[in-house]
């Protein structure tokens, strides 16, 4: 990512016949990439894509249990309700709201 010569560190996660998935994080920089790395008879070909997820988030996730459409529907349906800004209110902090006066409110007694 930031054409760093000092390298990458490499771990393959998963490998079958035709294909490796490989996590890799630059040494100086820490940004990482994960590709599928496809041999298709003499040649090769990869596809990466650039990621925040450690080598074993990817682990954690690659096991986990597929997101159903019903999954979809039901994050829909709390982020509508007042189930999001339930979760939020504890982690951002309100606004205060600041009382302007106006000029004719000023000269009131």
């Amino acid at each position: 990512m930031c054409e760093s010569k000092t390298g990458m560190d490499a771990k393959v996660l998963g490998e079958d016949q035709e294909a490796s998935l490989v996590h890799a994080t630059c040494r100086r920089c820490g940004s990482s990439t994960l590709s599928l790395v496809m041999a298709l008879g003499e040649a090769a070909t990869s596809l990466a894509l650039v990621t925040d997820l450690s080598a074993d988030d990817v682990l954690r996730f690659r096991d986990a249990p597929e997101v159903t459409v019903d999954d979809v529907i039901e994050l829909h349906a709390f982020a509508e309700g007042k189930g999001l800004a339930s979760l939020v209110s504890g982690i951002v902090p309100k606004k205060k709201r600041a009382r302007i006066r106006t000029k004719t409110q000023s000269k009131r007694p």
